[in-house]
């Protein structure tokens, strides 16, 4: 970051790397002769206010269109975001891209079919169980969950902080025992709007394994088989780094997001790992919530 630092004017134009607060890194063309100053939320190029858009996570647009809209800004960014310039003739002149601007790794195409194909059955799948964990920034684990769906019914119990939750998604409502002691439910948020771990929801918002180009290029490295005949594969994003273990029947057995703070979404995860264990073909038992609170 160059916060607070002139940049001396230049012969020629050159390429400069910002990245204001909560946005992500945009490499800009500066034009020669032109000074350039960062700050938090605003950069200066030649004493015009250029403001950085945010980067929503879930934004399935490449184009930098929706972005330009919601954030009624003026110059769009591939990938998903945009620029505030209120100079016309500026704007046209930045070429901003996010990211440093370079070069994307080769994407080994048989890992990336794999990856979508993995995806698309495995959470297609009417009933699902399994473990997860997230962290936030700076910590190793924050909160565990042991989880099952089947299909509007989830179920999870969470370890959070040394508390023991458990919390009920249904057709009903939302419901989560735990707070306010362990012998009754009380109304929680639904998930969307919630930014409590939830493995289905956390896995689409990242796109993981991506499915689409979501926040910049995806680049796939080679699939690695491992000595029990399951497959590895790993990603690079601009957005997230990731890995998934793809089972011999073709299934995920486990998914792990590493999150660079580039995008903003429903939930501020640094690290995601989703296990999935099994996928009954009988009904999951269902836990009624009551009494309330």
């Amino acid at each position: 970051m160059l916060s607070g630092l002139l940049v001396a004017d230049a012969a020629e134009a050159r390429k400069v790397t910002i990245r204001q607060q909560g946005a992500p890194e945009v490499t800009i063309t500066v034009p020669a002769g032109v000074r350039v100053e960062e700050r938090r939320r605003v950069t200066l190029v030649g004493g015009v206010r250029v403001v950085q858009c945010q980067l929503a996570r879930s934004d399935r647009d490449m184009t930098g269109r929706a972005a330009l809209r919601r954030e009624k800004a003026d110059v769009p960014i591939a990938g998903g975001s945009c620029l505030k310039v209120r100079d016309a003739r500026l704007a046209k002149r930045l070429r901003p891209v996010l990211g440093k601007g370079g070069r994307t790794p080769r994407t080994d195409l048989a890992a990336e079919q794999l990856a979508r194909s993995a995806r698309e059955r495995t959470l297609a799948h009417p009933r699902i169980v399994g473990t997860a964990s997230a962290a936030p920034f700076g910590h190793d684990t924050f909160v565990e969950s042991t989880f099952e769906y089947d299909g509007a019914y989830a179920h999870q119990l969470h370890r959070y902080h040394g508390l023991d939750l458990e919390v009920i998604h249904d057709t009903p409502g939302d419901y989560v025992r735990g707070f306010s002691g362990p012998d009754c439910w009380s109304p929680t948020s639904a998930p969307e709007d919630d930014d409590a771990l939830e493995p289905r929801l956390e896995l689409d918002e990242w796109d993981a394994p991506p499915a689409t180009k979501t926040a910049w290029h995806v680049s796939y490295k080679p699939i690695v088989t491992l000595p029990d005949r399951t497959r590895r594969i790993r990603w690079t994003g601009f957005v997230a780094d990731g890995e998934a273990i793809v089972g011999t029947d073709g299934l995920l057995q486990r998914v792990r997001i590493d999150d660079h703070h580039m995008a903003r979404g429903r939930s501020s995860w640094q690290r995601v790992d989703v296990v999935f264990t099994g996928f009954p073909t009988s009904p999951v038992p269902r836990v009624t919530p009551t009494p309330h609170c």
